[in-house]
This record gives C-alpha cells, structure tokens and sequence, in this order.
C-alpha cells in the first residue's frame, strides 16, 4: 500500500473516531438519568470498567453543557413556580359564580378565557423539559385541581394549594392572579431565588439562568413603550391634604370618605375598596393596576417613568419581596382579599421589578422583549391564528406567550382552540417525564 494511501487511511479513522466520541458525549448529554455517579474505591490500585465510564460520561457532560447550551454552571439551586387552573370544570365555574357579587356577573375580570385551560401547562412542562432542565424543582400552585395528565409521583414535581400558601383562610376562595401571586413566596421548602411561570408561557430555545440573572445583576425584560398610565397619574386629580397619607386626617381612618377616594390618594389608603369612584370602568382593571402601582412607587420618591414588563418569565427573590411587602402591608393583604381582580390591586411582576429598579441598592439590566419573546393574543379570527401561529414555528425566539382573548361565545371558537392545540402539539412533540 501507498504512502499516500496510508497516510489517508490514517486521516480517515482519525475523523471516524472524532466522529464516534462526538457521538458518545452527544448521547451522554441528552441523557441526563444516566447513573453519573463517581466514587473512586481508594483501596483499589485500579478503578473499575463502570467507575471510569461513570467520569468519562461525567466530565463529558460538565465539558459539553457550556458548548452545546452555552450556559454556565449553575452555583445554587433555582426552583420554577407556575400558577395554574382549570376553569373548564363544572365545579369551579360554580363556585366562580357563587363567589362574585350580582353585579360583577359580566365583569372582564371573570369571563371565560381569564380561567380556561386547552394543556398549555403541558406543553409548557414539555419545553422546560427540552430548554430548561436545570431547574430543581417545578412547584404548580392551584386550588386544589391538579391537571388530570400530570406525572404527581415525579419527584421534582410538587402541587401547592392555595390553602397552603395563604396566611388569612378568609381570603379564600379566590380566583384573582393578584392575589395568589403575592403568596408565591410563602411555598414551603422552595429555594431563595426562583422563576415564575404563567402557563401560557413556555421556552422555545435552549434557556440559561444567565437569561435571568447575570453579572450581579437581574434581567428585566420589558416593553419598549412607557405605560401611558403613567401620563394618565401626572393627569389624575390631586390628592386633598386632609386625605393624603403624610399626615391627612381623613387618610385611613376606617370608613371611606368620598373626597379621598382618588387613585392619588391611593382609594382612600384602601378604605373605599369596593366604593365606586369617577371614572371607574373605562379600561380593564390590568391596565388600572398599573396606574395604581405608579402611585405607591412615585410614594418612595422615586418619580421616574416606567416601562410595561413583558409577558416573559422573570427570577424572583423571596427577600427582596419580603421587604417589598412590608412597605406595602395594606395594600399587600387588600390584594390578597379580592376575589377577583380589582383597581387597587398589586400588578405583581411590575411592582418588584420597578422596586427593584428604584432603589439603587439593587442591580437590574432592563432589556428589551423583542429579540426574546414571540408573544401572539389568541383571537376569533381562524386565519389570523393560523398565520400568526406558523409565524412563531418558522422563527422561533427564546419565549413565547400564547394569550387567549377568545369570545367564548362565538362560533368559531372551537375552531380556533383546535388549531391552537395542534399547534400545540407539533411545537413541542416529545413527551415530558412530567406526564403520565
């Protein structure tokens, strides 16, 4: 044989062999129930044939994941929340009418698609499963449902109550957003530092806690535009100096009194809750929230415009919240009372995260949404819905938020929910250990 013939053959086995523990340390990566455990027998001059594929598997593991992911190590553990419900089910949507007053029937804070559920909770499991398997434990925080496809005996999953996690059992039942976000952080056993998911979230590109905390810093990410409330506070009428909360005679003091009860004086510290005031009913109490989350901020002197937080996950610190709270006990246990959601509630994730970013003892690095999240509001128009839908599959980006604002009334609502839910399940095909 050739030189040349030689030398090539060399060459060739050298590519095949590359190729082959590219291979091995591929499959070893993926397969992370793989037995990586390594504890060398000292005693023994030579390790056993398991022990060394036990490091070999290990190191290749430790070695590929900030290649393949680009994520770096994790230091401590970070535990996933979600919040979940099934508001297809006869009994809560009787209870959900047993609960609200009269008058609130046609309220937009108790209409179907605020409660439904088409398994976005799976799907979303399915892509923490591909994307972000480095969280430690999953915890979905219900009112007691628990989604009939959901693997309980997997041990990083752990269902919450509401009953669990609410310190006044008088505030319950409820099926306010607000208000059972405001005892995330009271999950027993849950790590300091966590993320939160709404189920209609999920991860579409492999995702790093660098995506959430980096540098010292915590990553907000927001909405390039302003939060016009923001104009619609500088507008709002002003406070009287007998209502206001430095020093107002009539502030707080138990019974509501109509001159107070302006979003400036805070609805009266909270005593006209539940008291209609002018105004009242001219956008949805989301958008109210924001106007009045502006007004206790701008309380701890800090007057600066706000950005809308984006519909994307976000960590959390239970310290920090903590401490958030305490600033704003009343109207932390208001938002805790309401049934459903309500003007003078705590907008949750905007209120930390502009806490956050006003007091300077704190790092945050804002960013904007648009290179990260593909974010589609589910509507009665088929055709919208299959372009949109087809859009995100083409272009993924790190997130997505699939929001539904069907009228659940119309005709072509079944349609639309089943060409979501296909969607649905060609976005994220593989089954996840959290199913049954």
């Amino acid at each position: 044989m050739s030189d040349s013939k030689l030398k090539f053959n060399k060459i060739k086995n050298k590519v095949v062999l590359a190729f082959l523990i590219a291979q091995i340390c591929l499959l070893v990566y993926y397969y992370p129930a793989i037995d990586v455990s390594f504890e060398p027998d000292f005693t023994s001059t030579k390790l056993s044939k398991n022990s060394l594929l036990s490091t070999v598997k290990k190191k290749a593991r430790d070695l590929l994941h900030p290649i393949l992911d680009g994520c770096s190590p994790l230091n401590e553990n970070i535990d996933l929340v979600y919040t979940w419900v099934n508001g297809s089910e006869i009994a809560f949507k009787k209870s959900l009418v047993a609960n609200i007053a009269s008058n609130e029937t046609e309220n937009a804070e108790t209409r179907a698609q605020r409660f439904q559920d088409f398994d976005q909770l799976k799907y979303s499991l399915r892509s923490v499963d591909e994307n972000a398997p480095w969280f430690r434990n999953i915890y979905i925080v219900t009112n007691g449902q628990i989604p009939v496809w959901l693997n309980t005996s997997h041990p990083r999953v752990k269902i919450v109550s509401h009953n669990e996690i609410f310190e006044n059992k008088e505030h319950l039942p409820t099926f306010s957003s607000s208000a059972i976000e405001t005892h995330l952080h009271r999950i027993s056993n849950m790590t300091n530092r966590w993320v939160y998911m709404n189920d209609d979230w999920a991860f579409t590109q492999k995702t790093c806690f660098q995506d959430f905390y980096e540098n010292g810093a915590t990553r907000i990410y927001t909405i390039n535009s302003w939060t016009p409330q923001w104009k619609g506070v500088l507008k709002a009428k002003e406070c009287p100096k007998s209502c206001s909360m430095d020093g107002g005679v009539l502030f707080r003091n138990g019974e509501c009194d109509n001159d107070c009860n302006l979003l400036k004086c805070r609805w009266d510290g909270g005593d006209c809750d539940d008291v209609a005031a002018e105004g009242d009913g001219q956008q949805e109490a989301y958008y109210s929230t924001l106007d009045y989350a502006n007004v206790l901020l701008n309380s701890l002197k800090n007057n600066g415009g706000r950005h809308y937080v984006a519909h994307t996950p976000h960590l959390y610190d239970t310290q920090i919240m903590k401490e958030l709270q305490s600033r704003f006990q009343v109207e932390f246990n208001l938002t805790s009372s309401h049934r459903y959601r309500k003007k003078n509630d705590i907008q949750y994730e905007f209120m930390y995260f502009h806490y956050l970013n006003d007091q300077k003892k704190y790092l945050t690095k804002t960013i904007s949404e648009k290179k990260f999240l593909n974010y589609y509001a589910v509507k009665n128009d088929v055709h919208d819905v299959k372009a949109k839908l087809d859009a995100i599959r083409r272009k993924p980006k790190k997130f997505i938020c699939i929001n539904d604002i069907l009228d659940h009334d119309k005709a072509d609502t079944e349609e639309v929910l089943k060409i979501t839910k296909n969607w649905y399940a060609k976005m994220f095909r593989k089954k996840s250990p959290f199913e049954l």
